[in-house]
């Protein structure tokens, strides 16, 4: 693979774009039931794999819509609540998660504009900070490239928060991608261990969203994840 640069990994979501007709079919079919919604935008792990060139023929696409008001995507057939402000469907097999982007978690807790480069600088890693407008075939990110091409997960939020769930998603991170993580990382690890050993309610909160994500078969899976955090937290220590 060549060294991944903005300008490379515009080219490799272009490209993915113009050979994913789930891609072209599922903005189409968005745009039809939404007409005067805002851009639709593709985030997260689908981005991240398709650039780190993994298998991403059963990865769910998540997608955010600017411009469109929570409850009118229930209408869309088959729709179902997802846990994080929006629908989770089926679509010509293809997992799909839709939510509103003033949704956002930190959008909508912190008050920051419902726009990319809001979306962008309160997204908590950099292999968060990625979006790709497929309706304007345009990339835009904020530390991801550069991390995808160093194989490093740094912390990195406009402003902290839940940091008990975030400690959680950068093993989940280091998991999938077995990139080295940041000193920011293990900062994050080390605030996070002391809150949930000496909290059931918290150890609690991060098994259930583990659970949520459907990666795991039973909470005793989930339970190692936490287990994780404590042990980097030792290890970073020592």
């Amino acid at each position: 693979m060549h060294q991944l640069t903005f300008e490379t990994a515009q080219k490799i979501l272009l490209e993915q774009y113009s050979k994913n007709n789930i891609l072209q079919e599922l903005r189409a079919f968005l745009k039809k039931s939404f007409p005067s919604a805002g851009p639709i935008l593709v985030v997260g792990g689908f981005l991240r794999d398709t650039l780190r060139g993994a298998d991403i023929m059963h990865r769910d696409i998540d997608i955010t819509i600017g411009n469109i008001a929570p409850d009118v995507l229930f209408g869309l057939p088959g729709a179902e609540c997802n846990f994080f402000g929006g629908i989770e469907l089926l679509y010509q097999g293809q997992s799909v998660d839709i939510w509103p982007l003033q949704e956002t978690y930190h959008i909508k807790k912190f008050q920051l504009p419902a726009t990319i480069e809001g979306f962008l600088a309160g997204a908590p890693f950099n292999l968060d900070k990625i979006v790709f407008d497929i309706g304007a075939g345009q990339l835009y990110e904020d530390g991801c490239v550069a991390g995808l091409a160093e194989k490093k997960i740094v912390y990195c939020p406009a402003r902290p928060y839940l940091e008990h769930i975030q400690a959680a998603r950068a093993i989940l991170l280091q998991q999938k991608t077995d990139f080295s993580l940041d000193e920011s990382v293990i900062a994050l690890f080390r605030r996070a261990s002391g809150k949930l050993q000496n909290s059931k309610t918290l150890t609690a909160e991060v098994c259930d969203y583990i659970y949520r994500l459907k990666q795991f078969k039973n909470r005793g899976e989930c339970m190692k994840i936490v287990e994780k955090i404590i042990y980097y937290n030792a290890v970073s220590n020592n």
